[in-house]
């Protein structure tokens, strides 16, 4: 098992796609996974939910 941690822009997918690839592992993305459950999510990419309209709206 391989855990890779780091900073935004540091190559961490574009590593474990290679290790997956090379070995035959399974990889498993958060990223993937969160575009999978909320496609709406993307267009508004880098928002915090702090700053987000959904809860800018609630708060009044």
């Amino acid at each position: 098992m391989h855990l890779l941690v780091g900073l935004n822009g540091a190559g961490k997918s574009t590593l474990a796609r290679s290790i997956a690839k090379r070995d035959g592992a399974v990889r498993l993305s958060l990223d993937a996974s969160m575009r999978q459950l909320h496609p709406a999510g993307r267009r508004r990419r880098g928002r915090h939910a702090r700053g987000g309209p959904r809860l800018s709206a609630r708060s009044g």
